[in-house]
C-alpha cells in the first residue's frame, strides 16, 4: 500500500464516524489521484484512501476532503466552491467500510 494511502486511511479513521467527506474521484493509481490534487487548488488538503477491490480487480484510490459535521455543511461547501455534480458527499463510517486498511507492518512502519 502506498504511503499516501496509509496516511489517508489513518486520517480517515481518526475522524468522527458520523461526519462527512466529499469524494472527488476514484483512480486506478495513487499517482493519478495525486495529479488531481496538484491540479486543483481547492484540493490542497485532500487525502487519498485506497479502496477494497473485488477479486482480481486492480486497486482503486479515492480522493476525499473534509471533514464536515453535517451533510448540509458539506453541501454548502460544495456549492460555494462550485464543485462538479459528480462530487459526492459520503459519511465517514461508510467510506471506512469501503477502504482497505493498512496491514500491521505498514501501519507500524510509517508514522
Amino acid at each position: 500500500m502506498p504511503d499516501v494511502a496509509i496516511r489517508g486511511h489513518r486520517w480517515l479513521a481518526g475522524l468522527p464516524k458520523e461526519s462527512f467527506v466529499l469524494e472527488h474521484g476514484v483512480f486506478e493509481s495513487a499517482q493519478q489521484a495525486q495529479r488531481l490534487i496538484k491540479a486543483q487548488a481547492e484540493l490542497a488538503n485532500a487525502r487519498i484512501v485506497m479502496l477494497q477491490s473485488l477479486k482480481g480487480a486492480p486497486a482503486r484510490y479515492l480522493v476525499v476532503t473534509g471533514p464536515f459535521r453535517s451533510q448540509e455543511r458539506a453541501q454548502n461547501f460544495k456549492a460555494r466552491q462550485q464543485l462538479p455534480p459528480q462530487t459526492h458527499i459520503e459519511e465517514v463510517s461508510r467510506v471506512l467500510q469501503q477502504s482497505l486498511q493498512p496491514g500491521p507492518r505498514e501501519a507500524q512502519a510509517r508514522p
